[in-house]
């Protein structure tokens, strides 16, 4: 690195202007989930250099347990893959230790689909931080990816590559914790279905009520999460079995042979829909997550009730769709090229 001059036992970088991001799983101790997490794997994208974080070990002379966290000193204003090689759990706190109005773009790799909560300073962000949600999204562009350039905790989700997109940014009264990006992960079944109408007839609000009432569940458990023209999502699969790195949102254009793709596909509209497990509102979870004394309240956890009721929704889903029950509620025919659990 130019500026960096070789001292004995370290290096002296004036000029490298590093901070601190802290990750944290609140709420359940390593001693008492039997979690082990491991390493932590931060991926700068400008120039393909990783660093990783293990966090504290017993083997360590700590004076008590370890805390599920993990560090990296990064250079800001930049985009960073984040990767967790083993399973991810429910609740995630992000810290950036920056008094200056720097940002960092997050994308955090799931192992397998889930809805995320996003609370700052205990208000839950709607649509308005969604950049993928064209209808609410408080700035311009969307559907797309966030930007260093949104508001702190603007957020989006790729149900194809499954990462999640957030926007943290530095100011004042970071260096005392303040301002922290608080996650929850759901468990869902998520749906990957193609309906025949045009997307730009897609009716996003009718779709979940029509299928909260087929289901008999709260029209709040069910977020579209992507929706784009069949021909769009066709290119999509097949440029990511050519290995193609593909924007996600981005409606792609056929080539050669796409006039036929494109004729076939007019009427038709592929959508990503998840729905969540019944749990209780996001706030009293970050309340119960934020108060001494509850490491062992269950709803710190993934609840195995939950994902039992999923997989039971799931064979119910598969059932309708086979007696018509499903394109009837819908007003369109109905084909489900996925149906993912997660486990």
């Amino acid at each position: 690195i130019d500026g960096c001059r070789g001292r004995t036992g370290h290096f002296n970088c004036p000029d490298l202007r590093l901070r601190f991001l802290r990750w944290e799983s609140p709420g359940l101790a390593n001693v008492q989930s039997g979690r082990q997490l491991g390493f932590f794997k931060a991926l700068r994208l400008s120039d393909d250099r990783s660093t990783a974080s293990k966090g504290g070990f017993k083997d360590m002379c700590l004076p008590s347990e370890p805390e599920q966290d993990r560090g990296w000193a990064l250079r800001p204003n930049e985009d960073y893959n984040l990767t967790m090689f083993a399973s991810p759990p429910k609740l995630h706190r992000i810290y950036l230790f920056d008094e200056e109005p720097t940002a960092l773009r997050l994308a955090i790799f799931l192992t397998q689909p889930f809805r995320l909560d996003v609370v700052v300073d205990g208000e839950v962000l709607g649509g308005e931080y969604d950049t993928s949600d064209a209808l609410r999204f408080q700035g311009s562009g969307a559907p797309r990816l966030p930007t260093r350039d949104d508001p702190h905790g603007s957020y989006a989700f790729d149900p194809h590559a499954r990462r999640f997109y957030l926007t943290v940014k530095g100011g004042n009264g970071r260096l005392h914790g303040h301002h922290s990006i608080f996650l929850r992960m759901t468990q869902v079944v998520q749906l990957s279905l193609t309906l025949s109408v045009h997307a730009s007839e897609f009716d996003g609000d009718a779709i979940i009520s029509n299928l909260a009432t087929l289901l008999q569940i709260d029209a709040s458990r069910i977020k579209i999460v992507s929706v784009e023209g069949a021909g769009s999502a066709r290119r999509r699969r097949l440029a990511a079995e050519a290995g193609e790195d593909v924007e996600p949102f981005a409606q792609l254009a056929e080539e050669d042979h796409g006039r036929r793709l494109q004729e076939e596909s007019e009427n038709k509209t592929t959508a990503v829909i998840q729905i969540s497990e019944e749990t209780e509102d996001v706030t009293e979870t970050f309340n119960n997550a934020a108060s001494e004394g509850n490491e062992t309240d269950s709803s710190l956890d993934f609840s195995e009730d939950g994902m039992l009721d999923l997989i039971a929704l799931s064979a119910n889903i598969t059932a309708k769709a086979a007696s018509g029950e499903l394109a009837t509620a819908l007003g369109s025919s109905v084909e489900i090229s996925e149906m993912v659990v997660s486990d």
